[in-house]
């Protein structure tokens, strides 16, 4: 289902999360994207890692944080950040983790932050 601002139609809430709580903790996703990369690379999925431009992804979620996404934004323009962590997209280009830091460089560059600036990508492609 896509929608007039191109996103899924997922809440926030509703999407999986690649960090959080667990039975056993808190795990941040520094521990569960790369315990994803592979069971994916098992199954026979292809991982790049790539450079692109942001304004080329679409969201798969309706909701974010506006907080979050200032924050990053912020980070960026100020140089205390040179870059997000990597953003989780799909081989359509879909925004599947890190829909905040997206946002966030989207945020940053439409309000003079270096335009077009790319931000790095992990893409996930099937066989």
């Amino acid at each position: 289902m896509r929608t007039a601002g191109g996103h899924l139609g997922f809440d926030r809430a509703d999407m999986p999360q690649l960090s959080g709580n667990t039975a056993s903790g808190y795990v941040p996703s520094s521990v569960m994207v790369p315990k994803f990369v592979d069971y994916l690379r098992q199954q026979g999925v292809t991982v790049t890692r790539k450079r692109i431009d942001p304004a080329g992804l679409k969201p798969t979620q309706t909701t974010g944080e506006m907080k979050a996404i200032r924050r990053v934004a912020d980070q960026l323009k100020s140089g205390g950040l040179s870059d997000t962590k990597a953003i989780t997209i799909s081989a359509d280009n879909r925004v599947l983790d890190g829909h905040h830091n997206w946002a966030g460089r989207l945020l940053a560059n439409s309000e003079g932050g270096r335009q077009g600036c790319r931000t790095t990508c992990r893409s996930y492609r099937s066989g």
